[in-house]
């Protein structure tokens, strides 16, 4: 009987909006008295929390996510996506910046909301609504150390199984395991997260959030990076017919003047992007070929020819440009003496 009644009750609060209609609220003549009356206390409240993926590319080139080793229960020891509560008085946005910071020491990377999780049981503690945020960021960056109640911090790569499953590699520490071993509903937040930002190389600029440095590299960089989203290889005639059309004839990609000398003997041309575009780029001072003759970029599949060549030659850049000032230097002290 008192089942019944209290079903009763949130069927009529459901059909009046989730309030329970005291006395004092249905005679409010105005919001302030409406508010005085309210009472938060009569409803469950679900908690919000945060969680945080964070893309990058390893060293040779495979895309890799952040992950924390959580050091408290519930899934102590289980790894995880970086996340946690978000206090009363805080936005969402901060409250993902904080967490990240905290837990990864990670501050001031490229985040979007990506979407809400809400599942019933997605937490074994109590009902929690979790805001993603998808973040991604250059290796360079990704300086990381656990902190709060994160025990570790770890770049894992990402490797799709023939089932769609994934399973997570980090090469340093050898550690290996699947999706289903991670922490909560995480594996489908990840899901979700790739397949949001493969979308996305198609409409946006995304993809030039984890270049090394987008003053500098080649198309053989840019594309190395839609590959490893993509977890498929590109055609190099068709790949650089698309991105001339996108980014190169609308001034959002210039070269620079500078090139690189490639794994095939080839000069490749560096470029730098622009978010606005620029309608006419003046020719740089540029970089002699024979200049860079020492520099030979990756190979992958065996033509993946500049791949890692633009960090490579801005180091050389400026050894030479250092060498020429000393020299200059060294020739006007020289005027001067005579």
């Amino acid at each position: 009987m008192q089942q019944d009644k209290k079903k009763a009750e949130k069927q009529n609060a459901a059909k009046s909006g989730g309030y329970k209609w005291s006395d004092s609220a249905i005679s409010a003549d105005s919001e302030e008295e409406f508010l005085r009356n309210y009472r938060p206390g009569d409803y469950d409240r679900p908690s919000v929390t945060v969680d945080i993926l964070v893309f990058t590319l390893s060293e040779r080139g495979e895309l890799s996510l952040l992950l924390i080793q959580r050091g408290n229960h519930p899934f102590r020891g289980r790894w995880a996506l970086p996340g946690g509560f978000v206090n009363i008085e805080e936005n969402l946005d901060t409250a993902a910046q904080r967490e990240l910071s905290e837990e990864t020491g990670l501050e001031k990377i490229y985040m979007e909301q990506l979407a809400t999780f809400g599942e019933v049981g997605r937490d074994p503690r109590m009902r929690v609504i979790s805001v993603v945020y998808l973040g991604l960021a250059p290796k360079g960056s990704m300086h990381c150390e656990g902190g709060d109640d994160a025990k570790r911090t770890c770049l894992f790569q990402i490797k799709e199984r023939a089932d769609g499953s994934f399973v997570f590699l980090n090469e340093d520490r050898v550690i290996m395991f699947s999706e289903f071993e991670l922490a909560f509903d995480h594996a489908k937040i990840i899901h979700e997260g790739l397949r949001r930002i493969r979308g996305k190389l198609n409409y946006t600029d995304i993809a030039f959030e984890l270049l090394e440095d987008r003053e500098s590299f080649t198309m053989a960089d840019l594309r190395v990076t839609y590959e490893a989203v993509l977890g498929a290889p590109c055609p190099a005639s068709n790949f650089t017919r698309n991105i001339t059309t996108r980014y190169i004839k609308p001034g959002k990609m210039v070269e620079t003047g500078e090139w690189v000398i490639a794994g095939n003997g080839m000069r490749v041309a560096m470029y730098e992007y622009h978010k606005h575009g620029v309608s006419e780029k003046g020719k740089g001072v540029g970089t002699r070929a024979e200049d860079l003759c020492s520099v030979r970029a990756g190979v992958k599949d065996g033509n993946m020819y500049g791949f890692g060549a633009a960090t490579k030659a801005k180091k050389r850049r400026r050894k030479i440009k250092g060498e020429e000032l000393i020299i200059l230097s060294e020739k006007m002290e020289e005027g001067n003496e005579k």
